[in-house]
C-alpha cells in the first residue's frame, strides 16, 4: 500500500489507531496529550481527517477510524514494527532509539524498499538459523569499523570455516 497521505495525517491516524486498540475509541483530549499539542490543534486536524473520510466523529466526542482509516493505521503500525525489529535485531540499536527512528523512517520508504525490508524480516523471523551466521559476521565486522578487529582476523575466521 502506497502511503498517499502527508506525514501529519499519518501521525494522527497512528495515534487514533493506537488509542482505538487501547480504549476502543479516541478522544480529542487523549490525542492532544499523545501528540503534545493543544486540543484546538487536534480539532483542526480532525476536521481534515473527516474530510478525507479517515475518521468518524461519534456522540460524546468519540473518534473512530473509518475502514480506510483503519487500513492506513494498520499499515503504519506494521511498518513501524517491522522497521523497529530490523533496527533492534539486525543492527543492534536500543529499543528506545529504534522506536524513535522507526517513527521517522516509516513515512519516507519507497514501496520497493518497504517490500524488500518486509521480506527480509519475514525470512529472519521464520528462518533465523540461516541468518545467525550472517548477523554474527556483521557484528564482528562492525568491530573492525571501530578499530577493535583487524581484517586478518576476519580472513582467518573465514579460512577456518571453509
Amino acid at each position: 500500500m502506497a502511503l498517499a497521505y502527508d506525514i501529519t495525517t499519518q501521525e494522527y491516524i497512528k495515534v487514533i489507531f493506537s488509542l482505538e486498540r487501547e480504549h476502543r475509541v479516541a478522544r480529542v483530549t487523549d490525542i492532544a496529550k499523545r501528540r503534545g499539542v493543544t486540543k484546538s490543534s487536534v480539532s483542526l486536524v480532525l476536521n481534515q481527517l473527516q474530510k478525507k473520510a479517515l475518521i468518524d466523529r461519534k456522540q460524546y466526542g468519540h473518534i473512530t477510524l473509518t475502514k480506510s482509516g483503519r487500513r492506513l493505521g494498520s499499515e503504519l503500525h506494521k511498518r513501524h514494527q517491522t522497521i523497529k525489529v530490523f533496527l533492534v535485531r539486525v543492527l543492534g540499536v536500543s529499543e528506545k532509539i529504534a522506536d524513535r527512528d522507526a517513527c521517522k523512517i516509516e513515512h519516507d520508504l519507497s514501496q520497493q524498499t518497504w517490500t524488500e525490508l518486509r521480506r527480509f524480516i519475514t525470512v529472519m523471523q521464520n528462518c533465523p538459523n540461516h541468518l545467525i551466521e550472517s548477523l554474527a559476521s556483521f557484528r564482528r565486522c562492525s568491530k573492525f569499523a571501530s578499530g577493535d578487529l583487524k581484517c586478518e582476523t576476519c580472513m582467518e575466521i573465514r579460512r577456518q570455516s571453509t
